[in-house]
C-alpha cells in the first residue's frame, strides 16, 4: 500500500481527533460535560493561619530583684515561634544602658541540646537618669515543660562609671567557651579609680546542679 494511500485513509481519523481536543477552533469542547467545573470546585480553598497576638508587656517591676521573674512570666506567655529575646519589653520598661545588640544572646549555656536567654537587666528607668549611676545583673532564662525560668542571676553589679550614658559591654561571650562541647557565660565587672578602671571577668557553667563559677569567686582581674 502507498504512503499517499495510508495518510488518505488516516485523514477522518484524525479529523476526528483534532476535533475532539479542541484543536483548529477557539473555543474548546470538554470531552465530558462539565467536567472542567468538576475539577476546579474539587480543590479547597487553604486558609491563612491566624495571626499570633502578642503577649501584653507587664508592668515594669518597682525593683530589680523582680525583673527576671516578671520576664520569665512574660517568656512564658509569649510562646508562638522559635525563642527570641524580649526586645519589645526591654524598649518598654526603658532600659538605656541596655541594648539589643550587647544586651541579649541566645546560646547554649547548660548540658542540654537547647539554647538559652541570657540577658542584661539594668536598673535605669529612663534616658534622662542613665547619667545618675545604677545596678545590673546577668539573667539566663531557660525553658522546661513549657515553661521559663530565670535558672541564673548574677549578683547586683554596679554601673561603672557611675556618669555612663553609653550601653553597657559586659556580656562577653556565651556557648561553647572552653571547646568542650558544654555551654557557659562569661561577663565582666568593672572597677574604676582616679584615672583607671580594672575589669574582671566571671565565667558560669549550668550543671544539673545549677550554674558553677569555673573561676575563682572574685572573678579574673585584668
Amino acid at each position: 500500500m502507498s504512503r499517499a494511500r495510508i495518510v488518505w485513509l488516516l485523514a477522518p481519523v484524525m479529523m476526528i481527533a483534532i476535533a475532539a481536543c479542541g484543536g483548529g477552533g477557539s473555543t474548546r469542547t470538554p470531552l465530558v460535560a462539565g467536567a472542567s467545573v468538576a475539577i476546579a470546585t474539587s480543590i479547597p480553598a487553604t486558609a491563612s493561619p491566624p495571626t499570633p497576638t502578642p503577649a501584653p508587656i507587664p508592668p515594669k517591676p518597682s525593683s530589680i530583684s523582680g525583673y527576671a521573674s516578671a520576664i520569665a512570666d512574660y517568656l512564658t506567655a509569649s510562646q508562638h515561634g522559635p525563642i527570641a529575646c524580649p526586645d519589645a519589653l526591654f524598649v518598654a520598661w526603658g532600659m538605656p544602658l541596655v541594648s539589643t545588640a550587647n544586651g541579649c544572646r541566645l546560646a547554649n549555656t547548660d548540658g542540654d541540646p537547647a539554647d538559652e536567654i541570657v540577658a542584661v537587666l539594668s536598673i535605669e528607668g529612663t534616658p534622662s537618669t542613665a547619667a545618675s549611676g545604677g545596678q545590673f545583673e546577668i539573667a539566663v532564662f531557660d525553658q522546661t515543660s513549657g515553661r521559663w525560668t530565670a535558672s541564673y542571676q548574677s549578683p547586683l553589679i554596679n554601673v561603672v562609671p557611675t556618669t555612663r550614658t553609653q550601653p553597657l559591654d559586659v556580656l562577653i561571650d556565651a556557648g561553647d567557651l572552653t571547646g568542650d562541647g558544654k555551654g557557659a557565660l562569661a561577663y565582666k565587672t568593672s572597677i574604676c579609680g582616679a584615672s583607671t578602671c580594672a575589669d574582671t571577668v566571671h565565667i558560669f557553667r549550668g550543671t544539673d546542679a545549677g550554674y558553677v563559677s569555673l573561676t575563682p569567686p572574685d572573678g579574673i582581674t585584668m
